[in-house]
């Protein structure tokens, strides 16, 4: 049973089907894409706990699991641990899921994190932000992809209360934290764990418009101690959570002076991280996930080619709009040759929003480049060539 069926699944859900898995996806929406390509579908919100233990009780899944979706971590948990199905428990995935409890978590642990403070009202943070240095990040505790977060850098009252209000619209609970800025070089990617140690770990270059991710690019420049200091973060970090086996997206800080989880989930990353972990190592984590699942013996989770360098681009648009046109994939892996996928979200004549956060992406681009100049020359290239229009506007946009 896969948990979420929207475009950031269609992948893996695929690949479960590949591997012949019988495929029960859960989404809320029936429409939803990932749904054509499994075996049968469940009409359920994945945040709905005992509505998804029902249908995975009556189904006799073997196995669930979650790819791209943090707020169906939780759900897993719950599930495979009331059914006895392999996975982790409710308390790993409660500190995993809320950016409070995970802050709390680093803190009774000893482990690198910002200042920080939560709250679920103006007036609750009135009397706590007084803790902080500014500048200030504000996030909604239980939203990932950058939705709702945003910087206050002086600790003016109607700065920081609009900064609060933006992202406690964003959050579930009605919770947000808001924490230091940390200053560091961000690097993201995901890893798997066997017995408790980091088996792979695929370390980005993570290109960022302010907090959302435009991009990705494998090798990572980090030095070879930086890295290793990243591994060993990670496995303490997850140690001290109880999450010994599985997959894991994360994003991390790296400064000289410490090293600072910002979040990790318990599942794969978004935005192509999947394909371009298994075109530049030769690694399939999402294979292995599944594998983990249902307790199949996982394959080898070593690099098994060289390195080979390869990046994604992240489409989106500056205002929301009905899209009236839209470059297609032959017309974009002609200009730029080295694209090896473009997946859109959007169709002519759908709405799209705009482009504030990663749930809003009208779609990804994947291709092969060298190094970061190779990465940055394809990136202007596609600029170019990516079209679109929005409201039948005549003037062409494109991501900055």
């Amino acid at each position: 049973m896969i948990l979420g069926a929207g475009p950031s699944q269609v992948s893996a859900i695929k690949k479960a089907v590949r591997l012949g898995y019988h495929v029960i996806t859960v989404d809320y929406l029936p429409d939803n894409v990932g749904h054509k390509h499994s075996h049968r579908y469940v009409n359920c919100s994945t945040t709905d706990k005992e509505g998804v233990l029902r249908a995975a009780s009556q189904n006799h899944v073997d196995g669930i699991t979650t790819f791209c979706s943090d707020v169906a971590v939780p759900t897993v948990a719950y599930v495979s641990t009331r059914l006895g199905l392999p996975g982790f428990a409710e308390c790993t995935a409660e500190v995993l899921s809320y950016k409070d409890r995970f802050r709390e978590f680093q803190e009774n642990n000893g482990l690198d994190h910002p200042d920080f403070v939560s709250a679920s009202s103006p007036q609750e943070l009135m009397q706590k932000i007084a803790q902080l240095h500014f500048p200030v990040v504000f996030k909604p505790v239980d939203y990932s992809g950058s939705r709702g977060v945003s910087r206050v850098d002086r600790p003016d009252t109607r700065s920081w209360r609009h900064a609060f209000e933006h992202a406690w619209n964003f959050s579930r609970s009605g919770r947000v934290i808001a924490e230091t800025f940390t200053n560091g070089i961000e690097v993201g990617g995901d890893a798997f764990l066997a017995g408790g140690r980091v088996a792979f770990a695929a370390i980005s270059q993570k290109y960022l418009r302010g907090f959302v991710p435009t991009g990705h690019r494998f090798p990572t420049f980090l030095s070879e101690n930086d890295q290793r200091r990243v591994v060993d973060e990670i496995e303490m970090t997850c140690r001290a959570a109880g999450y010994t086996e599985g997959a894991l997206n994360y994003d991390i800080m790296v400064a000289p002076e410490q090293i600072s989880v910002i979040e990790m989930s318990p599942r794969t990353g978004g935005n192509g991280i999947q394909e371009l972990v298994e075109r530049a190592f030769g690694v399939d984590l999402v294979a292995l996930a599944l594998q983990t699942a249902v307790s199949d013996p996982p394959s080898d989770v070593r690099p098994k080619t060289p390195i080979t360098g390869c990046g994604s681009w992240i489409l989106g648009s500056r205002k929301a709009g009905l899209l009236t046109e839209l470059v297609t994939a032959d017309e974009v892996m002609k200009a730029v040759p080295e694209v090896f996928d473009f997946q859109t979200d959007y169709q002519e004549g759908n709405r799209v929003p705009a482009f504030t956060h990663s749930g809003n992406r009208i779609g990804r681009i994947l291709f092969d480049c060298r190094d970061a100049k190779h990465y940055a020359r394809i990136v202007r290239r596609l600029a170019r060539s990516c079209h679109f229009e929005v409201e039948g506007k005549a003037r062409r946009q494109r991501t900055k």
